[in-house]
């Protein structure tokens, strides 16, 4: 067989460790505010009694839970809580969820009735540092089979035509199938596989030589430049 028509297999291992453990939310400060609640943002609890509120920033949450009642405010979160609430926890997707638990902060007895509460909250940016691998193929026609170890759904997608994934999505750890086209022109190329969660992008660069030059062909184009050169 022609040793330029062959398939080459090549496997290659993709882990996603940052998917399989959420991001962190942090408190940066939580503090009693020295403000006054205006009566258009008070509110009452079921036995009629004034909420505090704890003004949250710093982060986009998806929600909140052990609060009375919240609404957003401009870039604020405002979560209205009853007398004496001691905690409230924090969602955010892809983030694990926050606990605040005031006694931590010197809040003994908990929220206090028409007090309002400061609360900013760190929301660290997901690293795609490292994020990156390069594979050298051939330019023959390649198959590379790729696993995937994730704990969440995910996709994947070419940046090419002459690269093709199945199955284009998956749940979980999982692989799938990479065929990379021959490669029928004069210069190497290169292409992107790209991993997605909602957490986290990985991405394969395929980097495909050009076929072998053909020694008669090159000996006739050097032949052709030397009579080209010769001419009067």
């Amino acid at each position: 067989m022609d040793e330029r028509m062959k398939t080459w297999m090549i496997a290659v291992t993709l882990l996603l460790p940052a998917v399989c453990s959420a991001q962190q939310l942090r408190v940066k400060s939580l503090e009693i505010a020295n403000e006054i609640i205006v009566s258009s943002d008070r509110k009452t609890d079921w036995d009629n009694e004034l909420c505090a509120i704890v003004k949250i920033q710093g982060a986009e949450l998806d929600s909140i839970s052990g609060a009375f009642d919240v609404t957003r405010r401009g870039a604020e979160l405002w979560a209205y809580a009853t007398q004496g609430t001691r905690r409230l926890t924090l969602y955010k997707r892809g983030y694990d969820p926050l606990v605040i638990d005031f006694r931590q902060y010197g809040l003994t007895e908990g929220t206090k009735s028409n007090r309002v509460y400061r609360l900013t909250v760190h929301e660290p940016q997901a690293s795609n540092r490292g994020n990156t691998q390069r594979v050298s193929v051939s330019h023959a026609m390649t198959t590379a089979s790729i696993d995937v170890g994730s704990n969440k759904p995910w996709t994947v997608t070419t940046s090419v035509p002459w690269i093709s994934a199945e199955p284009a999505s998956g749940d979980g750890d999982g692989a799938f199938t990479a065929t990379i086209q021959k490669n029928t022109g004069k210069e190497e190329r290169t292409g992107d596989i790209v991993i997605k969660t909602e957490t986290m992008t990985r991405t394969i660069i395929v980097i495909q030589s050009p076929p072998p030059q053909d020694p008669t062909e090159t000996e006739e184009k050097k032949t052709e430049e030397k009579l080209g050169n010769e001419l009067p």
